[in-house]
């Protein structure tokens, strides 16, 4: 079964892609993980995304803090890539609960 929850992140472009194969494995490891504090990577209709999962629900407040999260943790992992706040998405995905 599963449920559908908010995602806030950037879509992975080609140049974002091999930019994050190219940094070190260990930093990828400690900001990448399937974990609420961390980035995660997501598939969705065949887009793949970097972000945060924001739950079912969220305020304008909680979401306008948890896009700052994600732009700052995605701009220390691709310090060479540009990537603006305005490549944030919200996006609606399925989620095995």
């Amino acid at each position: 079964m599963y449920s559908t929850q908010l995602f806030l992140g950037v879509p992975l472009t080609a140049e974002k892609a091999e930019a994050l194969d190219k940094i070190n494995p260990s930093l990828r490891a400690l900001l990448i993980k399937d974990h609420d504090a961390c980035l995660t990577e997501v598939i969705w209709n065949d887009n793949k995304f970097l972000g945060k999962f924001a739950g079912k629900f969220m305020d304008l407040q909680e979401l306008e803090l948890l896009k700052n999260n994600v732009y700052s943790l995605i701009k220390k992992l691709l310090p060479s890539v540009d990537v603006s706040e305005g490549e944030i998405v919200l996006v609606a995905i399925p989620k095995d609960e």
